[in-house]
């Protein structure tokens, strides 16, 4: 979540290549919570900039979902 908001995609990579290993090593683990904010960030890096958005209007918290649209915009918007 802070590698997307920074914009640092290199370590957002590592951080979503964990996670779905984390997945599949463990399917049974919960990471609902953290799987939404990776997939956002993971539409938005492959430029589907509407899929990210969408999960992202899933966000019940205003102030997580505002936080995500905006890092969603400053990444397209940095393309």
């Amino acid at each position: 979540m802070v590698a997307f908001g920074h914009n640092d995609r290199a370590t957002f990579e590592k951080c979503y290549q964990e996670i779905e290993k984390i997945r599949k090593e463990h399917p049974g683990k919960e990471l609902n919570k953290y799987r939404k904010y990776v997939n956002i960030g993971r539409a938005a890096y492959d430029d589907n900039y509407d899929k990210a958005i969408a999960i992202c209007d899933s966000i019940r918290d205003e102030v997580g979902r505002l936080y995500f649209l905006a890092n969603i915009y400053d990444t397209r918007d940095l393309k």
